[in-house]
């Protein structure tokens, strides 16, 4: 089972891409839980969301304290609490910034991959919502779901135009993303 935490600020796309990968899994055959966690509810308050994939019926219904992956949708988050707690010995970090990831894992001692998908997501978006940026870079460094699956989920969540856009900024975050595991 894959257990993901996403972490990010209101109106990033944290609770989006949480929902995003688990439906695409879902039409892939898997079995799959998003859910979010507001906390205060406000846009540029903490948002936390949980994606549980797995081959077999989820039974558990809470929070992922242990996850495989953290995804991290603002690099000032990395001070925050939640940032790393928990995370698995084989898990990793997959974190929005253009900081090297050799050089923030290893002031963690964490294994972290970035992508600046904030960058991406201006630059093809026009709107600083790194969601689908990061799907891409998650699925380069994970394979979770075939890509074409997450392709087919945002062009059934989005009108037309902007689910184009949101593929391309997705294979923008495929194509970028930096750091080995």
């Amino acid at each position: 089972m894959y257990e993901i935490r996403f972490l990010g600020l209101g109106g990033q796309g944290v609770v989006s891409a949480a929902d995003l990968l688990g439906k695409a899994a879902v039409k892939q055959g898997k079995w799959a839980h998003s859910f979010p966690f507001f906390g205060t509810a406000i846009r540029g308050g903490v948002v936390k969301a949980f994606t549980r994939i797995d081959d077999q019926p989820i039974s558990i219904k809470s929070f992922i304290y242990d996850p495989d992956i953290i995804v991290i949708f603002d690099h000032t988050l990395l001070n925050h609490p939640e940032a790393t707690e928990g995370l698995q010995r084989h898990g990793f970090i997959l974190l929005n910034s253009n900081h090297s990831p050799r050089d923030i894992g290893a002031r963690l001692g964490l294994k972290v991959c970035s992508v600046d998908a904030t960058e991406i997501a201006l630059r093809l978006l026009q709107r600083p919502i790194p969601s689908t940026v990061l799907l891409g870079a998650l699925n380069r460094v994970t394979g979770i779901v075939p890509l074409s699956l997450i392709e087919e989920v945002i062009g059934e969540e989005f009108p037309a135009r902007v689910a184009d856009l949101n593929v391309q900024a997705m294979r923008a975050g495929y194509e970028s993303v930096r750091g080995e595991l």
